[in-house]
């Protein structure tokens, strides 16, 4: 979830995985929410950075590793470290968890799992490229992926009836977050940066050892070589 819908706008690697970090912005007559995981304020954030030392000698370090085993990106094992000393935080992660054994909820969180893991590579991908229009574009691409993944994360979750607290209040949250001016702002300039780079086009000719990159033109006779987008015209050899 991943950065979690309260995070990064070009979102990078959640803290915690895609569903708990999401933070309490929406309150209900009772309570307000804090994450899927934990019910109290405060809860996800004090979250213990260091393996105890009872981890090694009860092999509890082979059980978590084995846990996240393939969720590596998430950075689950700190959610291990901490000890939960109250019946009631128990009771509410057993309420969020069979919610997810509901085969029409695990599909929605799967597929908005997968969305995100896209949105991490491309963010990834970027901070590797050098040339600034270039790393910019797949920025663009992982805003989008991004906005999209929660828009439509929303929308499949609202019809279902949820039983869990914790799922009943991350949909509330969704909903006051999607309608938030930063991200109305966020998804509708995502969208005009695209519109504007779909309508860019050049051509590319090679000739031996010279490569050259011209603005394309519709003319009778003129062949489209590319559709690569650059608004610049250059020269290489």
């Amino acid at each position: 979830m991943a950065s979690s819908p309260n995070g990064d706008p070009s979102p990078g690697s959640p803290s915690y995985g895609s569903l708990n970090t999401a933070k309490a912005v929406v309150s209900s007559a009772s309570w307000v929410f804090e994450s899927v995981l934990f019910e109290q304020p405060h809860g996800a954030t004090n979250v213990e950075e260091q393996e105890p030392a009872c981890f090694h000698n009860l092999n509890l370090d082979l059980v978590a590793a084995t846990l996240v085993t393939g969720r590596e990106s998430y950075d689950l094992l700190p959610l291990f470290y901490r000890p939960l000393r109250d019946v009631g935080t128990l009771r509410y992660r057993q309420e969020a968890l069979q919610e997810l054994d509901r085969e029409e909820v695990r599909a929605v969180i799967d597929r908005f799992t997968e969305r995100m893991a896209i949105a991490r590579r491309h963010h990834q991908f970027a901070s590797s490229i050098e040339y600034r229009n270039s790393r910019n574009r797949w920025l663009h691409d992982a805003m989008y992926v991004y906005g999209e993944a929660v828009r439509e994360l929303a929308d499949h979750l609202q019809p279902i009836d949820l039983a869990s607290r914790a799922f009943r209040g991350f949909r509330e949250y969704l909903v006051s977050y999607i309608a938030s001016e930063s991200f109305q702002t966020l998804f509708r300039e995502g969208q005009r940066l695209g519109v504007l780079l779909a309508d860019i086009r050049y051509t590319v000719q090679i000739r031996g050892g010279h490569v050259t990159v011209r603005r394309y033109e519709e003319a009778r006779g003129t062949p489209r070589t590319s559709s690569r987008r650059s608004p610049s015209s250059s020269r290489a050899r």
